[in-house]
């Protein structure tokens, strides 16, 4: 995308408020490294299995924390300041105290949701909603180490968002990059999910990848892509052999079997972007598109990885 079209997108599409106040900080606490033995240990009895292969999603939940201390994962951080700023105005208004996380990779979401309600009074309610259960178990492990005396309520519900229904109804809905794990049609099932799950006026907060020229075909990682994200990760897992005690040759394989499996569905305009969430009852308070670096190249990496890409920074309300 040229720079003159960058300008005009962020011009069409930028709909900030002013706060009148300083943002929160834009990183909470992140234990890592702490975390990946844990994840690693859980992930094979916990990860849910494949009721046609039998196949679990450990080859993802087992491996995400290395990418996590590599850098090379897309990680909700990517958008701290986004994440900081809206939230944060959302928890002080004291108008959207129950909050719901709609699919999840691990504690990252949550952390940033904690992060911005460290003060709110009263205490937020949040529920994790995931198909499964080893980032729920992560998300409770996390709460129990950053904020064990914290007077909040913590809720998981381990299952497909799509079929999830309860009494409750939300105050506000958060993500990062959810909307890219479906295609078309059960990403506007997804919208309408979202807008029963909450209340009128309730805030769905969250990112998404824009990608004009995005393809089936870019959905998965190609087999050069593999090759050298599996030559990526042996150079990563090499510097951090000692520290984390891992085995490189391992550790590769793994990237290997990451990338041979994951793919991602990506919206391809913002004007995608706008009729799918206004089609389903949403209108926007904030659109902006987001320009980041990456640390990987293309070349090296593919779907869900920490390379250069532009995303959409979303603040929509349920009419």
């Amino acid at each position: 995308m040229n720079s003159s079209k960058e300008r005009e997108n962020r011009k069409m599409a930028g709909t900030e408020a002013a706060t009148g106040r300083m943002s929160p900080p834009s990183s909470p606490e992140d234990p890592v490294i702490q975390s990946l033995p844990v994840a690693i240990e859980a992930a094979p009895g916990l990860c849910r299995k494949d009721p046609v292969t039998g196949e679990s999603c450990s080859w993802y939940h087992g491996f995400w924390p290395y990418l996590r201390v590599f850098g090379l994962a897309a990680t909700p951080q990517r958008h701290g300041k986004f994440f900081a700023e809206m939230l944060g105005r959302l928890a002080r208004d004291g108008q959207h105290r129950r909050v719901l996380v709609s699919g999840t990779a691990d504690y990252a979401m949550l952390a940033h949701i904690l992060l911005a309600y460290r003060d709110a009074d009263p205490a937020p309610e949040i529920s994790v909603v995931d198909r499964c259960e080893t980032p729920l178990f992560l998300c409770k492990w996390y709460m129990e180490r950053v904020c064990p005396d914290a007077d909040i309520e913590l809720k998981t519900k381990t299952t497909d968002i799509l079929n999830w229904d309860t009494e409750d109804r939300f105050d506000m809905l958060c993500c990062h990059s959810f909307l890219s794990q479906f295609s078309n049609l059960p990403r506007q099932a997804l919208i309408a999910k979202w807008r029963h799950l909450l209340r009128p006026g309730g805030k769905v907060v969250t990112t998404t990848r824009i990608d004009p020229a995005w393809t089936p075909q870019a959905a998965v990682f190609s087999p050069d892509q593999i090759a050298s994200f599996g030559d990526r990760v042996y150079r990563e897992s090499c510097q951090w052999r000692e520290k984390l005690g891992i085995d490189p040759d391992e550790v590769a394989a793994a990237a290997k079997r990451y990338a041979e499996r994951t793919r991602t569905n990506c919206i391809g305009s913002l004007e995608e972007l706008r009729e799918l969430f206004e089609t389903g009852g949403f209108k926007f308070d904030h659109l902006m598109l987001s320009h980041l670096e990456g640390k990987a190249p293309s070349s090296q990496s593919g779907p869900g990885l920490n390379r250069q890409a532009v995303y959409a920074e979303i603040v929509a309300s349920r009419a």
